[in-house]
Parts: structure tokens; C-alpha cells; sequence
């Protein structure tokens, strides 16, 4: 992992981390979003070990598997990073949880947004309106949950504005900015994992739930619809405690305590964490 970092010139060893992939495709459900866990990879794992577990469940058609190199947590100065490839590496993560309907902007942030990704990806171009490129991308810079609000043309109207202002700004500064209005949002920066309600006892969550792990604490979306369902700050966590297919909340919901418990393949890494965000929390208040 070191040696890896090493190549790609990023000094931050601590953030990233590697981590096996396991897509779930549907069955007999063509059109759904697969099932998709990430697991942080053991450190002193050897890579002819996982290719072995690989190749095993391979012999599934409807599992895919890989090896991914991202952020294990983010840092509220990722976007000021010296590393080009640094952020690249967030910009791609990012942009990934953003287009998948896991950050939930407004319409006047969508555009913006989109504009962004547009001067990354092609840069600022003369006549976009003409230009198929622009289109293909403009449609690729839209969460779908976002995109059916207004009509193609309606959308190009309205990223057009803002595109053109970006003419001074290169590649790097356009993903810089896109990286640092992610962060900024309450829920920026999340690292995201599917729940499945085991045990509710306000009666609150549905059945898939997905929850968003920050420095500001727990961020619960809908997973169906993906609306707020809740957000938890760190200092009302009254206990949290997890196993590898298992996590356990207790938090206050209408100024009573209640106890949550939920199926997921995140339990030890939702633990670690929260244990990182709150011992940032109190070490900064510390400080002050």
C-alpha cells in the first residue's frame, strides 16, 4: 500500500486504504441498482490470497469483484491538497456518491455542480450548445433523482451560465472546487454504507436505509427514494457498537433514547469511523 502511494505521488498515507469490491448484481431484476460492499483490505493480506477468493467468487455470474484504491475518510482540506493525484482520487469518489444520489443538493447546486464537471472532464469549450461532447456530459453531471425535475433543454439553460464563467480555470482548479463544495455540505465527505433495519425500536427507519459516516456525525437516506430520513450529530451518539455484519446505534429521536439495530457488511468500519471522528471532535475542542 505504501509502495502504491509512493507511485502515484501522494504523501497522505493515512486517508486512503485498499479495499476488496464485491458487486451483487439483481436477480430478475434488470433495471435496480446492484448490491455493492466495500471491505477494507487486511494490511498483511497477500495479494495471491485475495486473487484466490476472487477467482472463487467469480465462478458466480452475478458477482463481480476488484480491488479499489480510495478514501477510507475524507479531511475537511482534501480540495487544498499539494498532489494533483490526490485530488483526482477525491474528485473521482466524490463525484461517484454525488452522481449515485448519495448527496443531496438543491437544483441551483446541481447546476453548479454540473458546470463544474463539465470544465473538468472537456474543459471550457466555444459554442457548447452545438457540441455533442457537451451534452454527453452535461447528461453524465446530473444525479438522475435530480435530472427528471426539468427537461434537457431546461438543464442546458441553466449550466450554461455558470460553464462560461469557469474559462479562467484549469483542469485541477475546476475539480478543486467540485471536491471543496462536497466537503463544505453538512453531509460532505461521507463515507456511505446500505443498512437493512434489523431492530427499531421507535419504529422509525424503513427496511433499506443508507447511512453517510462524517466529522458532523450519521446522515440516514432513504435508500429507495433517497431522502433525510434523520442525521445524528456526533455528541448525540449516546452508544454505538458494531461487528462485521452488524451495527448498533443508540440515539435520541424526539428527546427519547431509542436503540437501532441494522445488517451490514460496514459494522467494524462504521465503528472505526466514528471512533476517528470523535476523537478528532475532542481533540479540536481541546485545542480551542
Amino acid at each position: 500500500m505504501q509502495l502504491l502511494l509512493q507511485r502515484l505521488q501522494i504523501t497522505d498515507t493515512s486517508s486512503f486504504a485498499m479495499f476488496t469490491c464485491r458487486i451483487y448484481k439483481s436477480v430478475g431484476a434488470t433495471h435496480s441498482d446492484p448490491t455493492i460492499d466495500h471491505v477494507p483490505l487486511d494490511p498483511d493480506a497477500y495479494v495471491s490470497d485475495v486473487m484466490a477468493d476472487y477467482v472463487k467468487a467469480a465462478r458466480c455470474s452475478m458477482v463481480v469483484c476488484k480491488l479499489l484504491l480510495k478514501k477510507r475518510f475524507f479531511k475537511t482540506d482534501d480540495a487544498l491538497a499539494a498532489e494533483l493525484q490526490h485530488v483526482r482520487l477525491c474528485y473521482a469518489q466524490l463525484r461517484y456518491d454525488y452522481l449515485t444520489s448519495h448527496y443531496l443538493v438543491t437544483v441551483e447546486g446541481a447546476v453548479v455542480l454540473a458546470a463544474l464537471q463539465i470544465a473538468a472532464e472537456i474543459g471550457v469549450i466555444a459554442n457548447p450548445e452545438t457540441a455533442l461532447e457537451w451534452s454527453i456530459q452535461m447528461r453524465r453531471s446530473i444525479p438522475k433523482i435530480v435530472s427528471r425535475l426539468h427537461a434537457k433543454d431546461e438543464w442546458m439553460n441553466l449550466i450554461l451560465e455558470p460553464y462560461r464563467t469557469l474559462w479562467s480555470l484549469d483542469h485541477e482548479a475546476t475539480m478543486r472546487e467540485f471536491v471543496r463544495i462536497l466537503l463544505e455540505i453538512p453531509q460532505g465527505g461521507s463515507v456511505f454504507f446500505d443498512l437493512r433495519t434489523e431492530e427499531d425500536t421507535a419504529n422509525y427507519f424503513p427496511k433499506h436505509v443508507i447511512v453517510g459516516v462524517n466529522h458532523n456525525g450519521l446522515h440516514f437516506l432513504d435508500a429507495e427514494v433517497r431522502s433525510v430520513i434523520h442525521q445524528a450529530e456526533l455528541r448525540e451518539i449516546a452508544e454505538y457498537a458494531g461487528k462485521p455484519d452488524r451495527i448498533f446505534f443508540s440515539f435520541a429521536l424526539q428527546e427519547e433514547l431509542h436503540s437501532f439495530e441494522f445488517a451490514t457488511t460496514g459494522g467494524d468500519e462504521i465503528c472505526f469511523l466514528l471512533d476517528l471522528h470523535i476523537a478528532n471532535a475532542l481533540r479540536a475542542s481541546q485545542d480551542t
